[in-house]
């Protein structure tokens, strides 16, 4: 049930976006996480099926199973009142529970609030640092842009700036590119290493147009 509503609901042609709906609650109502969580992604983000209201409720039924994806974007909704009032103690405690889940995103996000001081948290570099740190490890481009650029905006310590550019070092070796491009930024800025404008244009040059752009910016 749930594989035939994504098939139906990946198309992004709307009769059968709707259609594909269907097969997702059915299967959210019977307990099925990501069903939930995807049939609550439908109705935030498709102009044709978008209600918010659906949104909040198909994503509390995925999160009140643990979801880690569903979670943070529960959190989200009660962040910016998005189907239900505005409530920042809620959203907080949303974005830490998807963070404890070892969701990429949520430990991304709870790496924003520290770095923006936002939900009532004070900001403090090192612990956006570490949360973006682990979001980054696990591949999530989000976390290593998170982590780049609390790197060269913050006054963090040392050994964060070092953790930084380790990450962006290993996630480089597997052929990520966004890797490769913050690499060379940190690099050029010289932050967990010394500064080497050359090591950066080469790493630049050997991704061709992309490093190119990276490097007129």
């Amino acid at each position: 049930m749930y594989w035939h509503g994504k098939l139906l609901t990946d198309s992004f042609v709307p009769q059968l976006v709707d259609a594909g709906l269907v097969f997702l609650r059915s299967a959210a109502e019977k307990g099925h996480m990501q069903a939930a969580f995807n049939a609550g992604c439908i109705y935030e983000e498709r102009p044709e099926q978008q209600n918010f209201d659906n949104a909040f409720k198909y994503y509390t039924l995925s999160a009140d199973g643990d979801y880690g994806p569903a979670l943070r974007s529960l959190g989200i909704c009660y962040e910016v009142g998005r189907g239900v009032k505005v409530d920042q103690v809620r959203a907080l405690q949303l974005f830490e529970r998807a963070a404890a889940a070892g969701e990429p995103l949520g430990l991304k996000e709870m790496g924003s609030i520290y770095m923006d001081g936002r939900l009532g948290l004070k900001a403090d570099g090192s612990r956006a640092s570490a949360f973006f740190l682990q979001s980054a490890s696990m591949g999530c481009i989000e976390g290593m842009h998170g982590l780049y650029q609390c790197t060269v905006d913050f006054a963090n310590t040392q050994e964060d700036a070092e953790r930084a550019f380790a990450v962006m070092t290993e996630r480089s070796a597997n052929g990520e590119t966004m890797a490769q491009l913050l690499l060379a930024g940190l690099y050029m800025a010289g932050h967990g290493k010394e500064r080497n404008a050359d090591i950066a244009a080469d790493i630049c040059l050997a991704l061709g147009d992309v490093g190119d752009q990276f490097l007129t910016t």
